[in-house]
Formats: C-alpha cells, structure tokens, sequence
C-alpha cells in the first residue's frame, strides 16, 4: 500500500520515476533461519525439507524482473505464482482490490511519516 500511494505522489509530481512491488515468495535465505523466533524457525525448517520454498536465487527472479523489465504495470504486485504465491513462474499475483483502496494508502503514508519523524515530500 505504501508504494502504491508513492506511485500516485510521484505521478501527482509529474517525476518521471516508476515504483514496482514484488517479493521473493518463500526462498531459502537466512533471514527466518537465523532470526525468527522458534516456532517460526521449526515451520520454515519443515517448509524447506518439503520443497515448499525455493532457492535464494529464484526468490531473486522478482527484484530482478522488476529492474529490468520494460513492459510491466506499475499498479500490480509481481512474484512466484504458485501455489500461495511461495514459489513457482514469476509474473503478476493477484492484487486484493482493498489494497489500492486510496484512504488506507494515504493514512499508511501518514502514519509512517509520524512514526519515523520523517517527512518524504516529492
């Protein structure tokens, strides 16, 4: 939702600046192995020995499809289309139409901007 209220403000600036949401789906990094709490650990653990995460590197196809591709929507949500979107071919995920929902988007930028004492003007 935050990117999607950065895509309208960049827009609403006439910058010419394009803003993507992807994500890696559940790939084989560190990051819950090392620091998630156990019971998290032991899910992901469980998760991995049953093939239901992807590699590091596939989890990786998104952020790159996204740096490289000319012809993607910017009002969309890229990753793994498999199953819960946890791994599998990369392209567009379906998008809960409550997420471009503008009051929310404009009240999560608000909130942010309150919470880190910063002011993002574009």
């Amino acid at each position: 939702m935050f990117a999607y209220e950065l895509q309208d403000r960049i827009e609403a600036a006439d910058r010419q600046v394009n803003v993507f949401v992807c994500h890696p789906g559940a790939s084989n990094t560190s990051l819950i192995r090392d620091n998630a709490n156990l019971a998290t650990r032991l899910s992901w653990a469980v998760m991995v020995k049953t093939g239901m995460a992807q590699t590091a590197e596939k989890g990786a196809y998104p952020e790159v499809m996204c740096a490289t591709e000319e012809t993607l929507r910017q009002r969309a949500y890229h990753g793994p289309t498999g199953l819960m979107n946890f791994g599998g071919p990369v392209g567009e995920c379906e998008l809960g139409a409550f997420v471009l929902e503008k009051s929310l988007m404009t009240r999560l930028w608000q909130v942010s901007e309150k919470a880190t004492q910063l002011s993002w003007p574009i």
